[in-house]
């Protein structure tokens, strides 16, 4: 039988399968309001976070998903 661990052993892989299954042309507008104004805010931990210049809301990969 085969895991989610054989499939993608390591959180950086999954992180990294999540943001090209959500965003496969980048992150180009904000999720709360749908802004274009989205700028990289820098890692914090293994996630990449953004900052939506129009609403002031932070995000990074997993945020409003179930993860």
């Amino acid at each position: 039988m085969m895991s989610i661990e054989s499939l993608m052993p390591r959180e950086e892989e999954c992180i990294s399968t999540l943001r090209e299954m959500r965003w496969p042309d980048g992150v180009i507008a904000c999720p709360r309001c749908g802004s274009d104004s989205v700028v990289k805010d820098g890692p914090r931990g293994l996630y990449q976070m953004y900052w939506c210049k129009r609403c002031n809301f932070g995000f990074n990969d997993r945020s409003g998903t179930i993860f």
